[in-house]
């Protein structure tokens, strides 16, 4: 009999780790404590006491985020002295590190020859952990059931009512849902089974690649790029008016999956320059390697007999109004607002003068990237 248990694991190098051991001893027996490298572990689960209030089968699962890469001491320290007990220490990598746990099961028997617990994952992509305690020493070997991966198969010793049958297992769940994770067992007696739901990491995507910017027009750019993830969440499209050292800004963001754009409503004979990158609730990847694309000249309408006479706004609409260009001016201007914070503005202007006029807004001080072009009738 023994009131704690010692033993020595190593970590192994990997991202978003996590540390499991699994507890296994009689069902009127419990843990107060457990620890690795000094550094206490949080219970995940606990099969319990069995409520008939015999010794029963009992299991715990006690976890540590990002354990040291290291060689260390687990300690166990339990409530009293335990007869027979099981220890198991597991590590994990891409895991997530703030919330590694998620869905929990137990089930118990006084009898039979099969442990198994229904597991109502959360996630896509999760694995489910779980370990049995079986009563008797006989009870071993255990057989664990459809496509779980038996990660241990032990006994405390051979005596049929002193000692109990050891069995921990894995199974991967794709789909978050209902699933069943279970192990047989040679001989009918009591048993307790514990399983938990790790959590995947979400990391961040990688990055796109290939990126093409293709002139169309005038006044329209495509972009295509190679999709290299499939957990982003978007593409964030960034351009730039000022060559390819940037600065860019944020143009628009497309879903995930998605790899073509066109951009549309650009200014003839200008040079566009822009890069792609993929984001999800982890952040953000790489960037694509810039690509840049100069807009057409602005093509003659065809009413249109001297091409001083015609403004860019005529050569985007193909019309012309074959009269002089004079200064335009502004009659009413924008006038200030009051807003509660998430409303949207809407700001108006009148202008007078020839020809169509082409407006382009402001904001303190500074070019409006962000808006496309504004087009407005003149009035007269």
């Amino acid at each position: 009999m023994r009131s704690s248990a010692t033993f020595a694991h190593t970590v192994s190098p990997g991202a978003y780790r996590l540390l499991v051991v699994a507890v296994m001893i009689e069902g009127n027996e419990s843990v107060t404590s457990a620890s690795f490298d000094g550094i206490f572990l949080t219970k995940a689960t606990d099969s319990g006491t069995p409520p008939d209030g015999n010794s029963g089968a009992r299991v715990e699962h006690w976890y540590l985020v990002a354990p040291p890469v290291v060689t260390a001491d687990v300690v166990v320290t339990f409530a009293s002295n335990v007869d027979p007990s099981g220890i198991a220490a597991v590590d994990f990598t891409s895991v997530d590190q703030l919330n590694p746990i998620g869905a929990t099961a137990i089930n118990y028997a006084s009898s039979g020859t099969n442990a198994s617990t229904g597991v109502l994952t959360l996630f896509d992509e999760s694995l489910i952990f779980g370990a049995v305690f079986a009563q008797g020493g006989d009870t071993a070997p255990f057989t664990p059931g459809t496509g779980i991966v038996e990660l241990w198969d032990a006994g405390t010793g051979s005596h049929q009512n002193n000692d109990a049958g050891l069995w921990g297992g894995d199974l991967v769940a794709l789909l978050s849902g209902a699933h069943t994770f279970s192990a047989a067992f040679s001989a009918d007696d009591g048993w307790a089974i514990a399983a938990i739901e790790i959590v995947a990491a979400v990391t961040p995507p990688d990055a796109p690649s290939n990126l093409t910017a293709t002139v169309i027009s005038d006044t329209q750019i495509d972009l295509s790029w190679s999709d290299n993830s499939d957990n982003e969440t978007g593409f964030e499209i960034e351009w730039s008016t000022s060559g390819a050292g940037g600065p860019f800004s944020l143009l628009t963001t497309v879903p995930g999956g998605t790899t073509a754009y066109q951009d549309l409503g650009l200014d003839p004979e200008t040079e566009y320059c822009y890069q792609v990158r993929a984001v999800n609730l982890e952040g953000p990847s790489a960037y694509t390697s810039v690509d840049c694309a100069t807009t057409l000249a602005c093509s003659l309408p065809a009413d249109c007999d001297d091409l001083d006479a015609c403004t860019i706004d005529d050569c985007v609409a193909g019309v012309c109004q074959n009269t002089p260009i004079g200064p335009p001016q502004i009659l009413t201007q924008p006038q200030s607002q009051g807003l509660c914070e998430g409303d949207d503005a809407v700001f108006t202007i009148s202008a007078a003068g020839t020809g169509m006029l082409h407006y382009q807004w402001y904001q303190d001080g500074s070019r409006n990237l962000f808006k496309k072009r504004i087009f407005g009738k003149k009035k007269l």
